[in-house]
């Protein structure tokens, strides 16, 4: 048994699975590089292997002092070992996941000088670390030697013949693949002593950098062609590859000669990536010119290079210093190179954390951006951590803010729980689309509303559909009516065909009057889509369950569906009606009075300018206005009535006491008669009409034939007499009230004011209908109607 243990194969308990060689090193060391992943994980990793049982014993005992010497090298600009593994017949060297320099420049597809002097100034680092620091010579300085991580970083690898600077001894390499042995080393191996320690690696520096721009290099003799080259390095090229080894120039030297003046190694790359690594000490103003140019900057480098060299520096001062907002865009924009897995610990916890922040510039950025990392957020961490901010956004006094939290919505739908979304943002949307003094803020949240139906409950969709679009077509502001009778059409697939004939069409209808001829248009194309809807079924009364098959469906978490709705767009909608600005003084709100030419907001063509909203100031603090004092109106509320919004001061049927959704029965009136459901016809008795609006002169209340609501007559009661079917009607007037009286405003539960089509009924009684007594009889008279006896056939 104890023999079994201690015959176990190590490699089989590796803690990295090795996957695909990289054929591109073949030949280039005695090791052989390949991929590889750590066992549980998907984090990438490169190892390079050493197998005696293929390649030999003779190099064993130098690919474990190889490896013995990288694990105790740390530089920042030599390769990193993460982990080895070593037996009497093969080694493992883990190391961070690279690329072999030249696979890189043959993919590199955003190819610059500048990006290239960069990583020539990374290995000059890295030689001066091994020549003048530690007292070492590389020997192996090429581009088989130089590797690129993922931030694209170069890394000085090939430890395999580093000896001591002061060494006699020099090993021979004419065997590697491209390996150009310096001119000392032709002569016995002698010249080395009457060169500086450095001489022999700045010598195999000289060729990486001809390579690097050229290719690889074909004889010693082509070193003297240097027009290829950069312009700014050929002046201090020859030093490099100077036949005399003590002519050659340190790396010191030479990293100094080539920054002064704007000199090779001072460019707009390389200034970035130091300032980015200093970025802690830099002041607030120095961090706001950078990341100004930083967005022109990163469109120059490889994706893979911003993803994992520029963004994790802004992460990191996101987490440990004041975040400026204005790296914010660039930051989401770079965090889509990650993996979900990378982007959920890095790029989350700083949108998380930013979405606390009361800074508006902030917000703005947070709400603008969203459509980057909306995709990697959880729905937990939606409800929980991000909503909760994001609603304080609708009662902003900013409107840029209001805005942009409205349209925020289409993008969190899909991932807000039923709370959230069928009240906590419907309740908001009510008293944004009601109250809003912007026109295109209440526009966009009618558009929003419509993309966001395939999210809402079935049972609150009806409500909210109906009453919304219903309300945008009264609305003061036309491109607010032309979206009510769009949002009609688009959502047509969640009406009942009774709906639709109770509810839809006498909305619409109503509008086809509109003033304005753009909303005239778009009403006449609902209308016609829902009529033909009902001829189809009644022509096929099959064709029902099919046209109703969406109805009853609810909580999708699709709002694509509106993706192809021509016109339909938050953001073509704000192009069309923000941009432009307003007369001075007018005003497009709810209580909105008509300019000094005598127009009135209701009477502007959809072209008419509205009021910007503005950009909010980075300075200022988000700073949420309070929940007012009475409760939120609902679409039900009758203040919306009318074609125009009342002013404060007129608001004779507002009732305060409306506090949300089921203020209201949302059922059709007709079905929701206690008559009908008994097989009768309804009795309809009405209460006592206000006195102040009866006209003695008066005394039939059908006289005015030009009124156009069709329920303004007295409230009549109506009650079934028997099996014939006749009916019989009373009406019961009130004394009337002298005209020097003062009016006072009512409710409509005072009044019976009942002339909004979403509005009918009402919980205290939900079986009446209550028509708008607006020509009064005489008090001093009675009449008893008899009318014809219904046809129902």
């Amino acid at each position: 048994m104890f023999a079994s243990i201690f015959s176990r194969d190590p490699t089989k308990d590796f803690g990295y699975e090795i996957q695909d060689p990289v054929h591109s090193y073949n030949g280039c060391s005695f090791w052989a590089l390949h991929k590889a992943v750590k066992k549980g994980t998907s984090e990438e990793f490169s190892v390079f292997v050493y197998d005696a049982q293929k390649q030999g014993d003779s190099w064993l005992s130098a690919a474990k002092s190889s490896m013995k010497r990288l694990k105790t090298m740390r530089h920042p600009n030599i390769l990193t070992f993460v982990d080895g593994l070593e037996t009497d017949k093969v080694v493992y060297m883990v190391t961070e996941s690279v690329t072999p320099l030249m696979e890189y420049i043959q993919k590199l597809t955003k190819k610059s000088d500048h990006l290239l002097s960069w990583g020539l100034l990374q290995v000059a680092k890295a030689l001066s670390f091994f020549n003048e620091t530690a007292n070492l010579a590389h020997h192996n300085v090429s581009v088989n030697s130089v590797f690129v991580n993922k931030a694209g970083e170069w890394k000085l690898g090939g430890l395999d013949y580093v000896t001591p600077a002061d060494s006699d001894s020099a090993p021979s390499l004419g065997h590697l693949k491209g390996y150009l042995e310096p001119p000392e080393y032709t002569k016995g191996g002698g010249g080395r002593r009457n060169g500086e320690k450095w001489s022999a690696d700045m010598w195999g520096y000289g060729i990486l950098i001809y390579e690097v721009f050229k290719g690889t290099i074909p004889s010693r003799d082509a070193l003297q062609q240097i027009n290829n080259l950069p312009e700014l390095v050929r002046p201090h090229y020859p030093a490099l590859i100077a036949t005399n080894p003590k002519s050659r120039t340190s790396p010191s030297e030479f990293i100094k000669v080539c920054t002064a003046n704007r000199g090779f190694f001072h460019n707009n790359v390389i200034d970035s990536m130091a300032f980015l690594d200093e970025i802690q000490l830099k002041s607030a103003e120095e961090k706001g010119r950078f990341f100004g140019k930083l967005s022109e900057l990163v469109e120059s480098l490889p994706e893979e290079m911003c993803t994992y060299r520029v963004l994790p520096q802004l992460i990191t001062t996101f987490e440990f210093g004041p975040a400026d907002n204005s790296m914010l865009p660039i930051l989401l924009k770079l965090g889509k190179g990650l993996k979900d897995e990378e982007y959920q610990k890095r790029v989350i916890p700083v949108v998380v954390k930013l979405f606390s922040s009361t800074d508006r510039g902030t917000r703005m950025q947070l709400l603008q951006q969203m459509k980057f990392y909306i995709d990697h957020l959880s729905n937990s961490i939606v409800n929980t951590q991000i909503f909760p901010h994001i609603v304080n956004g609708f009662l902003d006094t900013n409107p840029a803010i209001r805005e942009e939290t409205v349209k925020s919505v289409v993008l969190l739908a899909p991932k807000l729980n039923s709370k959230n979304m069928n009240e906590e943002v419907m309740k908001h949307f009510a008293r944004v689309q009601a109250k809003d003094e912007q026109g295109s803020i209440r526009t966009n949240t009618t558009v929003c509303i419509g993309k966001v139906a395939p999210c809402l409950n079935p049972d609150v969709r009806l409500k909210v559909l109906v009453s919304a679009f219903s309300r945008a077509l009264r609305d003061p502001f036309p491109p607010c009516r032309v979206s009510g009778a769009v949002g009609f059409a688009v959502t047509y697939e969640f009406f009942s065909l009774n709906d639709v004939a109770a509810r839809v069409l006498p909305s619409l209808c109503a509008a086809l009057t509109d003033v304005d001829k753009e909303v005239r248009d778009q009403v006449f194309k609902s209308t016609k889509l829902f009529l033909d809807r009902l001829e189809k079924v009644s022509e096929k009364p099959e064709l029902k369950d099919e046209m109703e098959a969406k109805v009853n469906a609810g909580g999708v978490n699709i709002v694509n569906a509106a993706a192809n709705w021509a016109g339909w767009a938050v953001s073509s909608l704000q192009a069309k009606f923000t941009k432009a600005k307003t007369t001075d003084g007018a005003s497009d709100g709810p209580n909105a009075k008509p300019t000094e030419g005598g127009e009135s907001p209701a009477n502007r063509s959809p072209k008419a300018a509205v009021r910007s909203s503005g950009t909010p100031s980075v300075e200022s603090n988000f700073a949420p206005s309070p929940l007012a004092s009475e409760s939120v109106d609902d679409w039900l509320s009758s203040q919306e009535t009318k074609s125009t919004f009342p002013s404060s001061s007129s608001t004779a049927f507002v009732s305060n006491s409306s506090d949300g959704w089921d203020d209201a029965d949302w059922n059709s009136p007709i079905d929701a008669l206690p008559a009908n459901k008994a097989g009768g016809l309804p009795v309809i008795s009405p209460p006592p009409p206000p006195s102040n609006r009866l006209k003695s002169s008066n005394a039939n209340p059908f006289a005015d034939l030009n009124n156009d609501d069709i329920f303004s007559a007295p409230k009549t009661s109506v009650k079934p007499a028997g099996a014939s079917g006749q009916l019989k009607t009373s009406y019961n007037p009130q004394p009337a009230v002298a005209s020097s009286t003062t009016k006072k405003a009512t409710t409509p539960q005072q009044n019976g004011s009942w002339d909004s089509w979403d509005t009918w009924d009402t919980k205290d009684q939900p079986g009446l209908l209550k028509p708008t007594p607006v020509k009064p009889v005489p008090t001093n008279k009675s009449m008893k109607l008899t009318p014809k006896k219904p046809d129902f056939t």
